[in-house]
């Protein structure tokens, strides 16, 4: 039986990964999302603050969500009709 409990500590360890030796460093936690935007939003925000001769605006990186992909007059409202 005494030699029974190394044995079983060793395959626990084995199937956890190993010891904490292995793994001397704490990694930190992974930094959460941010909210994702819609595109449609974004557009029609980007669209109606900036005017014909204006300089173009720099925009920060995001991440999006196309809720309005399939629909054809999602833009309607901002953009006028060729």
């Amino acid at each position: 039986m005494k030699r029974l409990v190394p044995m079983l500590m060793a395959v626990a360890l084995a199937a956890c990964g190993g010891d904490m030796s292995e793994n001397s460093t704490v990694n930190p936690p992974a930094a959460m999302p941010a909210a994702k935007t819609s595109f449609t939003a974004f557009t029609e925000t980007l669209i109606h603050n900036q005017s014909e001769t204006e300089e173009p605006l720099a925009v920060a990186p995001k991440d999006f969500y196309f809720p309005d992909d399939d629909n054809e007059a999602a833009f309607v409202a901002v953009v006028p009709a060729v």
